[in-house]
């Protein structure tokens, strides 16, 4: 399952991590080569502790994690991304 939200402030789209059976790095591919061929950039936001370990198990290092406190969101983007954002 693929999930996508489009946020109510006006941002950019953004996915929920897949859950259920099946192969997470699969539906992990699905989601960022979908994030690509829409020129979005690729990231996942509410995702628990657990998924972050199941998504690092999967691909390790392909992904940095931060949390925002401010509002309590947690967000997934690309590592090559994160880094051109923090330039």
């Amino acid at each position: 399952m693929l999930v996508k939200m489009s946020p109510l402030d006006g941002g950019h789209d953004c996915y929920l991590a897949p859950v259920g059976q099946g192969d997470l790095g699969a539906a992990l591919d699905a989601l960022e080569q979908d994030a690509a061929e829409r020129g979005l950039p690729f990231v996942i936001v509410s995702v628990a502790e657990p998924m972050i370990e199941r998504i690092e198990a999967v691909r390790p290092g392909k992904f940095t994690f931060s949390h925002d406190s401010e509002d309590g969101d947690d967000y997934i983007y690309l590592a090559e991304q994160a880094a051109h954002a923090l330039r």
